[in-house]
């Protein structure tokens, strides 16, 4: 349950990122919206950061270990996980693990 165990985490950088763009004068709507993607950019760097070590930790046996996270039961705006995959625009891939399942 990824997008319930980063919320609160999350909500501290919107809140951070909220305040840095009013102190420097940017209206309202521009804040929120520019704060809302530096918090999307921090959770595509985290979770990036997790396929990268979940997908190049091998056991001696050779096999990979299976992982699943767990998304879409949070009820606040950043109970959010990325699911487009991840590299360049029109060139997204997504990764064999951690294997993402989202609950509707």
């Amino acid at each position: 349950e990824v997008d319930k165990i980063l919320e609160p985490y999350a909500e501290k950088t919107y809140q951070r990122s909220l305040d840095k763009y009013i102190k420097l004068g940017v209206d309202e709507k521009t804040a929120k919206e520019e704060a809302y993607a530096d918090v999307v950019r921090e959770f595509e760097q985290g979770f990036q950061g997790w396929e990268y070590k979940f997908n190049t930790v091998a056991s001696s046996r050779g096999d990979y270990p299976f992982i699943t996270v767990t998304a879409g039961i949070g009820k606040y705006l950043h109970a959010e996980c990325k699911a487009q995959g991840q590299g360049e625009e029109k060139k997204k891939k997504t990764s064999a693990f951690p294997k993402d399942c989202f609950f509707v």
